[in-house]
């Protein structure tokens, strides 16, 4: 999870790739980027009330679409969106694995 303005900053970039079940919430977010990045991600716009309002795939060295609504994003591996049948409208919930 990145919460704080630093760890939003870098985000997934010194990370060398993502594992199927891997990403990155990243909170108080309205747009991403991949500059720096060596593989492309899925990513997940979600609204205050938990629902996708956006999916997006981008390369490195790409920015996003913006999206006023977004309270959250999910960055995820390229695919897994789409492997998963994820699609804006659906809800997603977060739960504390630990």
């Amino acid at each position: 999870m990145a919460e704080s303005f630093g760890s939003r900053a870098i985000g997934l970039i010194s990370t060398p790739s993502l594992s199927p079940g891997e990403g990155l919430w990243i909170k108080s977010c309205t747009s991403v980027h991949t500059f720096f990045m060596r593989f492309p991600i899925d990513i997940l716009f979600i609204g205050a009330d938990d629902t996708i309002l956006a999916k997006q795939t981008l390369v490195p060295w790409r920015v996003s679409s913006w999206y006023r609504k977004s309270q959250t994003v999910l960055e995820l591996p390229a695919g897994m969106a789409e492997q998963t049948g994820t699609l804006p409208g659906d809800r997603i919930k977060f739960e504390d694995v630990n």
